[in-house]
């Protein structure tokens, strides 16, 4: 080494010159300086960055994870902001495959928003992405202003194209309600007609206030009430039938990134009409009015 950079808590690192050079467009934030050296053969540069993120920093220029170190999302963070200043290219250190991509990827279950935002931020569209499956919990109207314009207008769009299409898909799941069976003197046409738009009210309510991360079982926690809102033996089979078919149908349907979706017409998922029916063998689809 020929070069021992100080952080402003007396940390210090031993580097080559030529390899921090390498990685910097900027003589690392105009500190590698000709007129720095001492003794001869080496360096003492001060730099005006905490230990920690100078570490990563070096990692970084390095190609070493430092996940051994176990940093915070906030240094990592930091550390990424701080790499335009040292003319470091953040597209490129932080690329899928990198060691710096693969420890960001690491926070996207405990900080998926200020990750997305972090990667909108400097267009990072592969971290973006990891990111966004970790984001159907997200309250959209809870969203800063401050978050807003860090996140951006492209990155903003497609963070809402992503929650819509998480409700439409869980519109399609629950739209149809349970099937019906021939009236009956217990049961007759008109009765199972008000239980078919109970099942509508229900879902149109539950479709409008889930978040896109709703699971199964806290849908059919909401939907299985209406067995008391009938006292007909076969549809309240035919209610379990339709609940455990939903259960595993929202099961099975894909966590989306918004890389899966495509631009789609909201009034597509509301084309099903209400037609009064005496009788069939076939579920009816509903048009939830949404």
């Amino acid at each position: 080494t020929d070069v021992v950079l100080v952080s402003f808590d007396s940390v210090t690192f031993h580097v080559h010159s030529q390899t921090v050079l390498g990685a910097s467009d900027n003589d690392f934030g105009f500190l590698l300086q000709p007129d720095r050296r001492v003794d001869g053969d080496t360096s003492i540069v001060q730099v005006d960055e905490h230990s920690e993120v100078l570490n990563i920093l070096l990692h970084v220029i390095y190609s070493i994870s430092c996940i051994p170190y176990q940093p915070s999302f906030e240094v990592l963070q930091t550390a990424v902001e701080r790499m335009e200043h040292y003319g470091m290219a953040v597209n490129v250190h932080v690329q899928p495959s990198t060691p710096m991509f693969d420890i960001l990827s690491s926070h996207a279950s405990d900080n998926a928003l200020h990750l997305y935002a972090l990667a909108a931020h400097f267009d990072l569209y592969d971290l973006a992405v990891f990111a966004s499956a970790h984001l159907l919990s997200v309250t959209l109207s809870s969203l800063t202003e401050d978050m807003v314009r860090r996140i951006g207008a492209p990155y903003l769009r497609r963070l809402f194209t992503l929650h819509l299409g998480r409700k439409e898909a869980l519109k399609r799941v629950l739209i149809t309600p349970p099937r019906r069976h021939y009236p009956t003197l217990a049961c007759s046409a008109y009765s199972q007609e008000q239980f078919a738009l109970d099942w509508v009210l229900n879902v149109a309510q539950i479709v409008s206030e889930a978040n896109p991360d709703i699971s199964s079982h806290y849908i059919v926690a909401l939907l299985r009430p209406l067995k008391d809102q009938t006292s007909c033996e076969t549809c309240r089979v035919n209610l379990y039938e339709r609940l455990e078919q939903l259960t595993e149908q929202w099961g099975s349907t894909k966590v989306f990134t918004f890389t899966s979706l495509i631009d789609f017409d909201i009034s597509d998922f509301s084309s099903a009409q209400f037609e009064p029916r005496l009788y069939t063998s076939d579920p009816i689809s509903l048009d939830l009015g949404l």
